[in-house]
């Protein structure tokens, strides 16, 4: 009898310790690893220099549309309505008159305006100017599903984990009718938390488990959804 209850300590001991350990190929490990590399704001994909925003009202086109739907979100108010030249790209010739609307920030927009250096153009990568956008959450783990592997090559190794992704402080107004009509992309991520299975590898360092770049978060970067 008390062997056994010996033998069992020294399994409960060395249990803990295997839970504790950095390296080891685990749910808390791989958890940890993708949680760290997802950490990024999710944003509407707007690209605002200055405001007021200015905005043709002349046309029903997109920027239309979206401005419209955050004035009824209570994100931008309209400052003013005013008649403009209408100049030509071509010449610089006055071709007519253009209705402008002038959209600034309210007191609940600047809550999630987000503003970033970036590169004005492709050809002078140094040279960088402000540009804002509206954040309505973060993206985290939601669950880790499964994992393959991990495969090894002496104290080298890597797997590939199944998970899915969440939401945290996610914003009332992002899943609005009428943001999720004039921003679809919103619409499908907001669906994706916790349906969505996602698979990256994560790779053995010195300090244990570590993931990135996440292809999730590349294909949502291009897309202008994470800031």
């Amino acid at each position: 009898m008390r062997t056994g209850l010996r033998y069992s300590a020294i399994a409960f001991v060395v249990g803990l310790a295997g839970c504790g350990d950095e390296r080891a190929a685990n749910e808390r490990n791989f958890g940890a690893a993708l949680s760290k590399a997802l950490g990024q704001e999710l944003c509407l994909g707007f690209a605002l220099k200055k405001w007021p925003a200015q905005v043709n009202v002349a046309g029903r086109d997109e920027g239309v549309r979206q401005f419209e739907a955050l004035e009824r979100a209570g994100l931008v108010k309209v400052g003013q309505t005013v008649d403009v030249p209408d100049v030509s790209a071509f010449g610089g010739q006055v071709i007519g008159v253009k209705r402008v609307k002038f959209y600034d920030l309210t007191a609940k927009g600047q809550k999630f305006y987000r503003e970033k250096d970036v590169a004005e153009n492709m050809f002078e990568p140094a040279k960088t100017v402000k540009k804002g956008d509206f954040c309505y959450g973060k993206l985290g783990l939601g669950s880790v599903l499964k994992w393959e592997g991990p495969k090894r090559n002496g104290d080298y190794a890597e797997a590939t984990v199944f998970y899915t992704y969440k939401i945290d402080d996610l914003a009332d107004w992002a899943v609005a009718p009428e943001i999720r009509t004039a921003f679809p992309r919103v619409g499908n991520v907001v669906d994706g938390a916790a349906k969505l299975e996602t698979d990256d590898v994560v790779r053995l360092t010195s300090v244990g488990w570590e993931a990135g770049p996440l292809s999730i978060v590349e294909g949502m970067r291009m897309a202008g959804a994470v800031k």
